[in-house]
């Protein structure tokens, strides 16, 4: 099964993504951006942004659906 990348929305954090997480058959993982939760003291940047998004990819095996809002 894919794995699936999930980016919050402004204002939220990773843990926005906890419930619906919980009930999927398939590996996830939810990642804060910069700026927002675990990362709320760095300073949001595209670069950076999309760094972390690749990064959770690669974390996944290289390939994942990626699903966000708003921000994300």
């Amino acid at each position: 099964m894919q794995p699936v990348v999930f980016l919050h929305g402004i204002r939220v954090s990773a843990t926005m993504w906890d419930p619906v997480i919980e009930h999927l058959d398939r590996p996830a993982r939810a990642i804060d951006l910069p700026g927002h939760g675990t990362r709320a003291g760095e300073p949001f940047s595209m670069d950076e942004a999309v760094s972390a998004v690749a990064a959770a990819i690669d974390s996944l095996g290289g390939n994942a659906v990626v699903a966000g809002l708003s921000l994300g």
